[in-house]
Order: structure tokens, then C-alpha cells, then sequence
């Protein structure tokens, strides 16, 4: 039994990188694991076979952060699959372009809304 059975937890950029190690961090403690992603679909479905590889259990959903509605768009693709959350990871992000004095104002909001 792991320390995490039972619970739910969704891990926002969890298709690759970081957010990856994260998702299969917290299924390998029992947890089941809303992979979010935005565009690479396939990226978000090897990283859901993964942990179903290993045992686990997790489920993909797919939303763009950093647009208008973008939560409700995320909660609607999470509720299809689960009916409640016990841990949310945060780790979605982009990288602003150029030097930070460089930055636009748009820019700055988008990399903060994401």
C-alpha cells in the first residue's frame, strides 16, 4: 500500500519534464493522477501508460492555460474523470520571451496566468 492510495491528485504540465517525474512520483505512492497537458497530446499519453505500466492509475486531460477560461475549461476535463481532489500540483509554465526588461506587459500576464 502506498501513502497516497485513495486519494486523487492532478498535476498541471505533467507530459513531460518536471511535471512528468511529479505525476509518476505520486502514482507510485498510490495516488491516481490527472495528467494535464495543453497540446502534445501523445507526450500526455505516455506518460498515463507509464504509470498504468507500473500499476497505477491515471487518466489525461487536456486544456490551454493562460486564456480566457481556461479553469473552467480545466475543472470541466477533470470532472469528466474524477469526483474530487485531494492534491494539486501546479507546474504548468512557460518561459517569458527575451531579457526580463525586454518583457511586454501581455507577456508577463500570460507566463503569470499559466
Amino acid at each position: 500500500m502506498g501513502k497516497l492510495d485513495g486519494k486523487t491528485a492532478l498535476v498541471t504540465g505533467s507530459s513531460r519534464g518536471i511535471g512528468r517525474s511529479i505525476a509518476l512520483a505520486l502514482a507510485a505512492e498510490g495516488a491516481r493522477v490527472a495528467v494535464h497537458y495543453a497540446g502534445n497530446e501523445a507526450a500526455a499519453k505516455e506518460t498515463v501508460n507509464s504509470i498504468e505500466a507500473a500499476g497505477g492509475q491515471a487518466f489525461a486531460i487536456r486544456a490551454e492555460l493562460g486564456l480566457p477560461g481556461d479553469a473552467d475549461t480545466l475543472w470541466a476535463a477533470f470532472d469528466e474523470h474524477a469526483d474530487g481532489l485531494d492534491i494539486l500540483v501546479n507546474n504548468a509554465g512557460i518561459a517569458g520571451p527575451g531579457l526580463i526588461h525586454e518583457v511586454s506587459e501581455a507577456d508577463y500576464d500570460k507566463v503569470f496566468a499559466i
